[in-house]
């Protein structure tokens, strides 16, 4: 894969999830919470430390979920989202 397709895939990345990584850097328990409802949504364990790489902060750190994990984790943040009445 080139390294042009890599970037545009991050910032795609960076798009879509971008509001929920700004959203658990604020809010205490909000990874936590949306690391719960993932492994109930996707019926096995993500440790911690492999949720925190994919929201991690920086861009440069950050590992790019799959792309069947990445479409779980951005269902999960819209229902998230709605719960808790934060306009999308």
């Amino acid at each position: 894969m080139s390294n042009n397709n890599r970037n545009t895939f991050r910032e795609a990345s960076n798009a879509d999830l971008g509001e929920m990584i700004e959203h658990c850097r604020l809010n205490r328990g909000a990874a936590a919470e949306l690391r719960r409802r993932f492994n109930a949504l996707a019926g096995r364990e993500v440790s911690a430390q492999q949720f925190a790489r994919w929201i991690e902060p920086d861009p440069r750190r950050r590992t790019e979920p799959r792309h069947g994990a990445g479409v779980m984790l951005k269902t999960v943040w819209t229902k998230y989202h709605l719960e808790i009445n934060l306009p999308l």
